[in-house]
């Protein structure tokens, strides 16, 4: 079960995003604690999937530069596309989560990414405006562990311009 203290930052852009994960890596900050998510595909019309080549994972579509460089620093690479959803690439400690939220019980009628986020410490009532901006091509840097962890990554990112929510335990 993962640590209830959690920080997603919502990033408009790929390389915003990108640039505040290096920013936490900078600071020697455990990247452990970091999960990135987003739908994968920055316009419809691209295909997309992962494939692997001389045993490293390789991302084909248009984010393929940033999911590989993060996939490069951080454990667990995800490529999935939901039924009925949209498709959802992730890297980090979310990946098992979402992994095992496939074949686990529904709950609140959240999506797989959903049901992840719960589990992380988000509060039932904030997960749509989070599976909301996946839909709409944002992405999630999420930060769940210790509340000093937490904590540490919102003063190491405060000066970013977008939007960030923690949920503390």
């Amino acid at each position: 079960m993962p640590d209830k203290n959690t920080c997603i930052f919502s990033y408009t852009t790929p390389n915003d995003a990108l640039q505040a994960f290096r920013k936490l890596q900078a600071q020697n900050f455990n990247l452990t604690a970091v999960s990135i998510v987003g739908n994968g595909r920055y316009k419809k019309e691209h295909a997309v999937g992962i494939y692997t080549k001389d045993g490293r994972s390789h991302f084909q579509g248009a984010q393929a530069m940033f999911w590989e460089s993060l996939w490069r620093n951080l454990d667990g690479e995800l490529f999935i596309v939901v039924p009925e959803r949209a498709s959802l690439a992730a890297t980090g400690g979310i990946v098992q989560l979402l992994i095992k939220e496939q074949v686990d019980v529904d709950i609140h009628g959240f999506s797989v990414l959903g049901v992840a986020l719960f589990n992380m410490g988000v509060p039932a009532d904030g997960i749509a405006q989070y599976e909301a901006a996946i839909k709409a091509g944002k992405i999630l840097l999420i930060v769940n562990g210790k509340r000093g962890e937490v904590e540490r990554s919102c003063e190491v990112l405060h000066s970013e311009m977008q939007q960030a929510t923690v949920h503390l335990a």
